[in-house]
């Protein structure tokens, strides 16, 4: 079903359990990585995503993408179940990260029959090849391990793994990944892949269509996604790649349009692997349902570190996706609201992505104004990032408030007061050239 109320309609964080903090007192906790082992108690998951799945109900936050959520380490299939059975109470579709010959598979650690790692371990001769010739198989931490796309016994694993998935646990979405870490170069997919990099179209194009297949034979209500890493193209929209006309229109592209928003990011990026283009409304995603992951304040392809305060980009960007003609927007949510600058992120964010256009007055009244207790107040932060312009007596009232404010808002005012000092650095550093 469409969701009308909001101008997106699917608003995602993206998660990997490990570094996926809500309940700060766990023991354990990462801030980065994937592959990364499970180091807090097993409870610490189901709790740490019963809150983060409650902030996505009230904020209005309706898919989570969660990678490693199936492993032993944390529960397993039972701990997922539960998470997807709050996630459709509360009205956010919990999509379990799927890995196609890449990625762990789809469950992501454990002896488990469908764990990628362990099925090629026992079939090593069905691991992709790397330019060296050696099969891409990392036999102790899983980070290079990665299967053939074009092997009919793996296509049959994939295949049958997904059965399992909907007949154990019938999630309401599947978030898919195919790998950017290396690409299989045995003869059948040198012929396919002719460009030599991390990710390959040419394997989405092969590998997905039969697992969106299996899926729709148990549901077709159940939202399906996937990952394509790179943003896109003008040769790409109008010449679409062949994974657009072999996957269903209804299964959302998530692109990474973050390096397409920044010229800053894309000049570095571009030196590794994209070719995406700076965005333009002249020319949209080649895909009927895209997503647009924005990884600014992840610390992940060269954005800003976790914990920085993005909303002026948000502000920027919204706009302009709304052009282009996305139907989604992803984010991380890995980080508490406890942290002041995630908190004013998440939601900026979810209010933009309920309205792109929405001026500053209209987010302040929506939450920012219980959060920082003056709607006046709020309304002038708001219109400062979103104007990427400063008022000189907006620091000093913003300390002068906090002075007065208790609790939870005195420290959310506390630090904002030097946030605003340390964005009167950057506009002052900017105006210089």
């Amino acid at each position: 079903m469409t969701d009308t109320s909001h101008f997106f309609a699917h608003r995602s964080f993206y998660t990997w359990d490990h570094s996926t903090n809500w309940d700060l007192s766990r023991p354990g906790q990462r801030i980065s990585g994937c592959f990364e082992t499970y180091e807090k108690p097993p409870e610490a998951f189901l709790e740490d995503y019963t809150r983060l799945i409650d902030f996505m109900s009230q904020t209005g936050m309706n898919h989570l993408i969660i990678w490693g959520a199936l492993r032993d380490s944390h529960g397993g299939v039972d701990a997922l179940r539960n998470l997807i059975e709050l996630g459709r109470q509360k009205g956010v579709r919990v999509a379990p990260g799927v890995g196609v010959n890449s990625y762990g598979g789809v469950y992501w650690e454990g002896d488990h029959e469908f764990n990628l790692n362990r099925f090629l371990l026992r079939r090593p001769e069905l691991a992709a090849l790397g330019a060296d010739g050696k099969p891409m198989l990392d036999r102790k931490h899983r980070r290079r391990t990665v299967a053939c796309p074009r092997h009919p016994e793996v296509n049959a694993w994939h295949r049958a793994a997904i059965r399992w998935l909907m007949e154990e646990l019938s999630p309401q979405a599947i978030h898919f990944e195919t790998g950017d870490y290396g690409v299989c170069r045995c003869e059948r997919c040198r012929q396919a892949n002719m460009r030599d990099a991390p990710a390959s179209d040419a394997d989405l194009a092969c590998a997905l269509p039969p697992l969106v297949e299996e899926v729709r034979r148990y549901s077709h209500d159940c939202l399906l996604s996937y990952n394509h890493y790179d943003g896109y193209t003008r040769r790409m929209s109008a010449n679409p790649p062949t994974f657009v006309t072999t996957i269903p229109d209804d299964v959302v592209c998530k692109w990474g349009v973050s390096w397409m928003l920044d010229p800053d990011i894309q000049s570095e990026f571009k030196a590794e692997w994209s070719d995406a283009e700076s965005m333009d409304p002249s020319f949209a995603p080649p895909t009927k349902e895209s997503m647009a992951h924005l990884h600014f304040a992840t610390g992940w392809w060269n954005c800003s570190p976790r914990g920085t305060l993005e909303i002026e980009r948000f502000f920027r960007a919204f706009p302009l996706l709304a052009k282009v003609g996305f139907t989604g927007v992803c984010t991380h949510g890995e980080e508490s609201e406890l942290n002041p600058s995630a908190e004013l992120n998440y939601h900026v964010f979810s209010a933009l992505a309920e309205n792109p256009y929405a001026v500053p007055s209209e987010i302040a009244r929506r939450s920012v104004a219980n959060l920082l207790g003056n709607a006046a107040l709020a309304t002038d932060v708001l219109m400062a990032y979103a104007e990427a312009e400063l008022p000189a007596d907006l620091p000093p009232r913003v300390a002068r408030a906090a002075k007065r404010a208790r609790g939870r808002q005195k420290v959310r005012l506390n630090w904002l007061t030097f946030e605003l000092h340390r964005y009167e650095d950057v506009l002052r550093r900017r105006s210089m050239g």
